[in-house]
């Protein structure tokens, strides 16, 4: 049986092999799409955390070329999986990819492969083998996931997302059924959604204690949910290394003013607000998000119609309150959940951040209503909504690239100083900097102009001082001071800068100059002064918690290994 299974399995993986390429070969030649609304920071990320990746820093997370050189903390605040895979493409990509469009672009199109055969393995332990690659190659097709979120928002993160999904819900219902691997499993993939994009991690995580629910008998039920908690714990604790330093040190940078800016306030992002012209984003969010419910709701019915077996039909339940549940939480009605749960107000777009789990919900109850798509009518709707659905990604990825359609000046030309420049998001700026005034490009070259990156400025008369070696977190600087003076260093303040003089010990004050740049005591004489960005608490905590949840998820694979 299992020889007859594997050829059809391998079959099926070529075909959503290719429907991947079919659909992303776009990215795969001109990388992330340049005209995106977030492909641009990707590739200026991508661009500096490969360089200072393959330099030897393990974990980058103080970016030093971005800001025109003076630094930010990216990856203090942003979960690295995405960029990090694209990183490992930069041998490969060399001169040929100086600003990281095609890195990006290549990890985009393997995490469409992945999250294929993700889906693929998900579904066929709900289904059968044909409706399971039904279900993932409308996976592959999505228009949240290609149009609105590839296409249109160059939002790798999110994109790397899709990944998890599929794995954590195959790992939920292995942790119900008591198999070994469920914990690992579901601890690994739970861990990496964590480490790709917290987004994703709010707005789906109340489906794994429904689907629990749904998909257990009462007598397991609590057995079943101490399974699911255990491997969940686990994978937040696998993800520590990056979700500690992000959680806990959001007051060394100016992540709040997202919350503070209207643009991002989730009350202004639900479906129906605002919308003024019939071509507008909000409207192609609308149409789309509306033809997934729909088509949910069309296959949720059939199953209900035609099916008689009880556990489909509780599966379709599961998946059809997951995509409805979705959908509430889009609109208005669901501001109460909002006000009760205020960390639910950080999801900031909910009109399209909930469309991750629609999109899955639409997956599940496609290939578990597969078998009863036999009515010509039926084949004729589903079909007219796969050829609109393909429609949207094929126009949205002709008009991403600027290779491919002519855009304004204006926006081209602040594009290349973006990239020019490596102008941070200014919500990823360290405080004191002032990021809301010198985001703005004109302003940031102003003030590059007067304080250029890693430029050296004594206040003593006759004190020298000259860089031995500038690394992202480490800086050696020759001073030769005749009096007790202080230095302004061309690199941005952030708290856990410290300074000592080599070979003494003796420490150095480090303070923020007024325009948010690094200012350092210069004790009389001459000596090398030591500046490093070290790691605080929560960064040192973060390590050792991801460590050991690490080596307790090889162990319990190896034990269900063994006991297999």
């Amino acid at each position: 049986m299992n020889t007859a299974k594997h050829p059809q399995t391998l079959l099926h993986l070529l075909v959503l092999a290719a429907i991947v390429l079919l659909f992303t070969w776009p990215v795969l030649f001109n990388g992330l799409p340049d005209l995106s609304a977030d492909g641009i920071y990707h590739a200026m990320w991508a661009r500096n955390f490969s360089g200072q990746l393959w330099q030897g820093e393990w974990y980058p997370r103080w970016l030093s070329g971005m800001t025109g050189g003076l630094g930010a903390p990216s990856f203090f605040i942003y979960p690295p999986f995405g960029v990090y895979v694209a990183a490992l493409f930069k041998p490969l990509l060399g001169e040929h990819d100086p600003n990281g469009w095609l890195m990006t672009g290549w990890s985009a199109a393997l995490a469409g492969l992945l999250s294929a055969i993700a889906a693929y393995f998900w579904l066929r332990d709900l289904t059968d083998s044909t409706a399971a690659l039904f279900g993932a190659a409308l996976y592959v097709i999505s228009p949240y996931r290609l149009a609105l979120n590839l296409y249109n928002g160059g939002s790798l993160a999110a994109h790397w997302g899709f990944v998890w999904m599929p794995l954590v819900l195959l790992a939920v219902k292995w942790c119900v059924e008591g198999r070994r691997r469920a914990i690992p499993l579901l601890a690994l993939s739970y861990g990496l959604l964590v480490l790709t994009h917290l987004p994703t991690v709010l707005t789906f995580s109340w489906v794994i204690p429904l689907a629990v629910w749904f998909m257990s008998e009462p007598k397991q039920r609590i057995e079943a949910f101490l399974r699911t908690f255990a491997g969940v714990a686990l994978g937040i604790g696998f993800a520590a290394i990056y979700l500690l330093p992000a959680m806990l040190d959001q007051s060394k940078s100016w992540i709040a003013l997202v919350d503070a800016d209207q643009w991002f306030y989730y009350r202004n992002n639900f479906l129906f607000i605002k919308l003024v012209s019939l071509l507008e984003y909000r409207v192609r969010v609308l149409v789309l998000v509306l033809s997934m419910a729909a088509s949910t709701a069309l296959f949720f019915w059939l199953l209900r119609r035609f099916d008689t077996d009880s556990k489909r039909r509780r599966l379709a339940l599961l998946y059809f309150l997951t995509g409805m549940g979705s959908l509430v939480m889009m609109t208005h009605l669901s501001i109460p959940v909002y006000e009760v749960f205020k960390f639910l107000q950080k999801i900031q777009f909910p009109a399209t951040r909930f469309a991750s789990a629609l999109t899955v919900s639409l997956v599940a109850t496609a290939a578990l209503a597969f078998p009863f798509l036999s009515s010509l009518k039926t084949r004729a709707v589903v079909g007219m909504l796969i050829i609109g659905w393909i429609g949207a990604d094929v126009w949205a990825a002709s008009t991403a690239f600027s290779a491919w359609r002519r855009i304004p000046e204006e926006r081209a030309a602040r594009d290349r100083k973006t990239l020019e420049l490596q102008c941070e998001l200014f919500d990823q700026w360290p405080r004191p900097a002032d990021s809301m005034r010198l985001s703005e490009i004109p302003a940031l070259e102003a003030f590059l102009a007067a304080h250029p990156a890693r430029s050296l400025v004594q206040n003593t008369v006759g004190a020298t001082a000259d860089v031995e070696s500038w690394r992202p977190r480490l800086v050696a600087i020759k001073v030769h001071s005749p009096e007790d003076g202080r230095m302004t260093i061309g690199h941005f303040y952030y708290r856990d800068w410290r300074a000592h003089i080599q070979g003494s010990g003796q420490s150095a004050a480090v303070t923020p100059s007024p325009e948010g740049l690094l200012e350092v005591e210069t004790p009389r004489g001459d000596y090398t002064l030591i500046l490093e960005l070290i790691r605080d608490t929560p960064e040192h905590a973060g390590i050792w918690i991801s460590t050991i949840s690490l080596v307790l998820i090889c162990g319990l694979s190896i034990r269900a290994g063994v006991r297999r």
